[in-house]
């Protein structure tokens, strides 16, 4: 065992007599695991002295700057260290041990060398339970609703994470099996595997009819479609951030008046800090009431990790398959995510890169072709083309920390999207019987730059404070090729009339711009307050006024007795959706390109959200959280009986003329406003190897007041179509050594949506003849919808350290229909087995 050098048993010295940690607050308080360690002698290359001045932040993010400084290779299971805790890092000269034993405080793990520049983070004693999965809520750092990370302590408003090791080991998770039952208060729908656009339910409630969709960002990278983020494969995302409501707003901007979704992709290296590969194969069948026999499925998933935490590189491939649920209905959907990570000094570099491509057949509902075939006259109802979709980001996340009181973060990057024949089906009559509205082409591309800079200066020993300087600009480029509806006159020779009119090729484009300035006043650790102001100018507003300010304010209170932390918290915030986006020219292009007029009004959100979170040592935690929400200007389609287009229902089966069935045109209507009151309760706890978590919603989203000259078919006080009023879920995981069982199960409950069985025969038939399917005569086609339970189970055995076997059930009750309406057809009762490799 080597001495240690003069500067090291100086650095040690000073460690014991005034090292701090770190934090925003430069709280006074030494590190006791420097004290204890002052006079330990440490081995090659523990004993590199490195100087650290930079600020919290998670531990991640701490152990790989230390790493970077003292030109060492670190290796650890991610399994073993809450690496999203928030870190105390000491300040000043030490040696490379000392540093990490500070860091790693209260951990079972400690730092051997095993030659080289190679150290191992190694157990000292077997965990009961993965650290991982019991890090404390408040310690947890999130990267969502703060410019640099910060811990949750300090966030006024409830911000819920979903892990990705807990995604693993099943199928890909679409974006609904990953969120719904884990997020109180969000739900988006089950739906077809040829539905290649998410549907959000209940964002909180409804923030637009048919597209309340939230923000989503993919590492930093806004997407420049949320409704096109279907699916991404489990083995390449880190973890999920959900903020819900409008608090967001003023760091995030327009269109997070719902809320924001940010993926955080992975970019560590491999486990032993050289490279690793991991491959997961599943395949099973599903049930379905449609068609013989059982429907094969098939997911192939290839994981490759190269370098350390100092410097990483990662790639995901995945493959899936699901056969036809009804006849002619296959899919086929394949990705690739890939991602590199340097840290140096000062400055960390996280690069990101993924495509995403589906095709899917546009095959005839059975339900609907039933109906169809028992009209006398009628033509049969004919698949459309296939659809096809791709979508891509590219970007890079730079962030530079000089010193302890200065952070500065840029992210550059581009997402965008390819789609041809893509089925919509946002109208209350099923769009696949008028092809007017199923010929959906064309793509868009957003550029996103966004710069912040976070300083943070120390009141006193114990209070400081936080400046966030915010600045983004994004240029939008919608290329668009659409269908509408023919309004002419029947042709010339007495020729059945065009269903639509030739493609309209069109490019627009969208600028947007920002400035935003957030405070946060740091009292003691206990008493947090928040206040943010953004700036706007958008291009898809459309009024004379293209400019918004979005507000924020917040405040929370921590405080400890025993073994019982318990914060209180109170947010308010506003945010604005412009008339004019990619989300509702993808979902309701069919309505004709003209159709967002000039006097249309951005749809707006504002209210307040207040909480309780409750924890017991790491073990349970329970979150309690009230919301009341009002939003105006509200966006819908309203259908229009178009007579022009010889839709009038003139000659009805049995009435001595020829079938004709109707045609609708869509217009765009300012609803006026509603509200969203509602209860959202989380409850998580951790015994030994057994782990229980919940989550339960209450929603009451409700018209509050109809505009002037709004000819749909709402009134006031009527609760808003395909809002769920209730919304549950559970899960159960328990993991005896080399076993993991795992239980979970969701419920959807009690809303109002379109009856579409027979809006859809009505409309076969001929529709109402004076009328059409219009206005109020809308209302008698509501029904209430019950509930819809899903339930899932798996079983997984580790039979050697690098290869696991997976069994896993899902639907299991067998629910095909129900959810959002009663023509929707999904897959049932699906049983897969899988097989997962390490090398």
């Amino acid at each position: 065992m080597t001495r240690p050098s003069r500067l090291a048993t100086r650095a040690l010295q000073v460690a014991a007599s005034a090292i701090v940690c770190g934090t925003a607050a430069a709280q006074a308080s030494p590190c006791p695991v420097l004290a204890r360690d002052s006079a330990r002698v440490w081995t090659p290359p523990l004993d590199r002295v490195v100087t650290l001045n930079s600020s919290g932040g998670s531990l991640r993010t701490a152990l790989d700057l230390v790493a970077a400084r003292a030109g060492v290779r670190l290796s650890y299971s991610s399994e073993s260290l809450p690496l999203d805790r928030e870190a105390c890092v000491p300040q000043g000269p030490m040696p490379l041990g000392a540093a990490l034993s500070a860091l790693l405080n209260d951990l079972n793990v400690t730092p051997t060398t095993s030659g080289g520049r190679q150290v191992v983070l190694a157990p000292t004693r077997p965990a009961a339970a993965p650290v991982a999965a019991r890090t404390a809520t408040l310690d947890r750092v999130v990267v969502t609703g703060s410019a640099a990370g910060s811990a949750q302590r300090s966030l006024p408003y409830a911000l819920d994470v979903v892990q990705g090791r807990d995604l693993r080991g099943g199928a890909a998770p679409t974006l609904a099996t990953a969120l719904n039952g884990s997020i109180p208060g969000l739900w988006i729908w089950s739906d077809a595997p040829t539905t290649l656009l998410t549907r959000f339910g209940s964002v909180r409630g409804a923030s637009s009819f048919g597209l309340s969709a939230p923000k989503v960002f993919v590492d930093g990278i806004e997407l420049a479609n949320p409704l096109l983020l279907a699916r991404i494969s489990a083995d390449a995302i880190d973890r999920i951030e959900v903020i819900r409501g409008p608090q967001g707003a003023a760091l995030y901007g327009a269109d997070a008046i719902s809320g924001v979704v940010n993926v955080q992709l992975r970019h560590d290296g491999a486990a032993d800090g050289h490279r690793d590969a991991n491959i997961r194969s599943s395949a099973g069948a599903s049930q379905s009431d449609y068609t013989s026999g059982g429907v094969f499925t098939q997911e192939h998933t290839v994981s490759l990790r190269a370098g350390s935490g100092e410097k990483s590189a990662g790639a995901v491939m995945a493959l899936m398959t699901t056969g036809a649920v009804v006849p002619g209905g296959s899919t086929l959907q394949y990705s690739v995510d890939a991602g590199a990570r340097r840290v140096m000094a000062r400055t960390i570099l996280a690069s990101t890169a993924r495509l995403w491509v589906a095709r899917a057949d546009s095959p005839v509902n059975p339900v609907l072709a039933a109906i169809r075939s028992s009209v006398p006259g009628a033509s049969p109802l004919t698949p459309a083309a296939q659809q096809a979709v791709s979508q891509y980001t590219l970007g890079t996340t730079m962030t530079h920390a000089p010193d302890a009181a200065w952070t500065h973060t840029v992210t550059v990057g581009v997402d965008g999207y390819r789609l041809s024949g893509l089925s919509v089906d946002y109208v209350p009559v099923p769009s696949s019987l008028d092809s007017a509205l199923r010929s959906t082409q064309g793509g868009a591309d957003k550029g996103t730059l966004r710069a912040t800079s976070v300083r943070r200066v120390g009141i006193g020993d114990a209070n400081s404070a936080t400046l966030t300087f915010a600045g983004d600009a994004s240029l939008l480029r919608d290329a668009t090729t659409s269908s509408e509806p023919w309004a002419s006159a029947t042709p010339p020779g007495g020729q059945q009339p065009a269903m639509f009119r030739p493609s309209l090729d069109s490019t627009r484009w969208l600028s947007t711009a920002g400035v935003g300035l957030q405070a946060a006043l740091n009292l003691r650790e206990t008493v947090f307050l928040t206040a943010g102001l953004r700036g706007e100018r958008n291009d898809g507003f459309t009024e004379a006024s293209r400019f918004a300010l979005l507000p924020a304010l917040g405040a929370s209170v921590v405080r400890t007795n025993g073994g019982l932390t318990w914060k209180a918290r109170v947010a308010y915030g506003a945010g604005v959706r412009p008339a004019r986006n990619p989300m509702r020219e993808t979902a309701w292009r069919g309505i004709g390109s003209g159709a967002v007029g000039s006097d249309l009004l951005p749809e707006r959100q504002a209210g307040i959200e207040a909480g309780i979170d409750m924890y017991w040592r790491r073990n349970l935690s329970v979150q309690v959280t009230r919301f009341d929400q009002r939003a105006s200007s509200l966006i819908q389609q309203v259908p229009v009986l178009d007579d022009s287009a010889g839709g009038a229902p003139d000659a009805l089966p049995g009435r001595g003329g020829a079938y004709r069935q109707p045609h609708y045109r869509y217009t765009l209507a300012n609803l006026g406003a509603i509200t969203n009151r509602g209860w959202e309760l989380s409850v998580r706890e951790s015994v030994g190897a057994l782990s229980i978590s919940g989550s339960f919603s209450l929603v009451d989203s409700r018209v509050d007041q109809v505009a002037p000259g709004y000819a749909g078919d709402l009134r006031d006080g009527d609760r808003v179509l395909a809002v769920p009023a209730r919304t549950t879920g559970l899960a159960l995981t328990w993991t005896p050594p080399r076993w993991q069982f795992q239980l979970g199960g969701t419920q959807v409950a009690d809303w109002v949506n379109y009856d579409r069985l027979s809006l859809a025969s009505t409309y076969m038939r001929g529709g109402t003849p004076s009328r059409g399917l219009t206005g109020a005569t809308l209302r008698s086609y509501w029904m209430q919808y019950p509930e819809v339970t899903r339930l899932r189970a798996s079983v997984a055995h580790d039979l050697t350290r690098s290869l696991s076997l997976r069994f896993i059930g899902d639907n299991l009750l067998d629910r095909q229909r129900g959810e959002p309406d009663n023509v929707t057809i999904v897959p049932g009762r699906t049983l897969s087995f899988g097989i997962a490799a390490r090398f």
